[in-house]
């Protein structure tokens, strides 16, 4: 099913939008959502008492579908300039602004108020399935990360990574591994699926060791037991696989 109206962004009342001229909202035409089809098992089941009175159930299991998103959202004014997000883009692709100088600019003025705007939204998407634990953002630090300098860093890497066009190079070397490499995945990560990465980097070496546990993205922080378990059992392996030190 695809949306029938152009998407219509709100945005957080900052002392920033006034010189941006940025209103409270905004519509950018060509934008939309769609939705995947899904398949499921219902049940129903219907009892009669008379020949005119039914009692019926209905039973069964609820449909998982995939939201997708198409066009680019653009604020008016000088805003637009500055940045804007294609919606069949990857999450980070605002992150890769190859100007130097604007990306000095969007670290010092917009980074820190739209990550405010958005951290909830991020952090539950980075959880998921999983719930936020309470005071993250606050107590755990989790705020840190929409500095001015956290921004303009994690710029710099993407813009790095995709201008150097190395990865795949990287990739076709894995087999080349003399190193012992131990690989820790959640099996209902929805950022990185755990077969795709994790499985696959597994396949291209004999050097990998992957181990799966339940759980989400965010390991160390929402399985702190299963990730300590798995990290002093990798140091174990590699401590047993290391030669011995030869005598002086």
């Amino acid at each position: 099913m695809d949306s029938s109206t152009p998407l219509t962004a709100t945005v957080a009342p900052t002392p920033i939008n006034t010189p941006l001229r940025l209103p409270n909202s905004f519509t950018s035409p060509g934008t939309g959502l769609s939705t995947s089809s899904a398949d499921t098992v219902g049940f129903v089941f219907s009892h009669f008492l008379t020949d005119h009175i039914a009692v019926s159930t209905v039973a069964g299991v609820p449909p998982t579908f995939k939201l997708y998103g198409h066009g680019t959202i653009k604020p008016p004014g000088p805003a637009g300039a500055l940045g804007s997000q294609n919606l069949s883009d990857p999450a980070f692709r605002a992150l890769a602004v190859r100007s130097a100088r604007v990306r000095c600019f969007m670290a010092r003025t917009l980074a820190t108020p739209f990550g405010l705007a958005t951290s909830s939204a991020t952090l539950k998407a980075v959880f998921a399935p999983e719930a936020v634990p309470a005071g993250l953002r606050t107590r755990g630090g989790a705020l840190h990360s929409v500095r001015p300098k956290g921004f303009y860093h994690a710029s710099l890497d993407l813009a790095a990574i995709e201008d150097s066009n190395d990865l795949e190079q990287m990739e076709q070397r894995y087999a080349d591994l003399t190193i012992p490499v131990d690989v820790l995945f959640g099996r209902d990560d929805v950022v990185l699926d755990w077969m795709r990465h994790g499985d696959a980097q597994r396949r291209r070496s004999s050097r990998v060791t992957l181990d799966v546990v339940n759980g989400s993205h965010m390991l160390p922080v929402t399985a702190p037991s299963a990730t300590s378990e798995w990290l002093r059992a990798a140091i174990a392996r590699t401590t047993q696989a290391a030669p011995a030190p030869r005598a002086a």
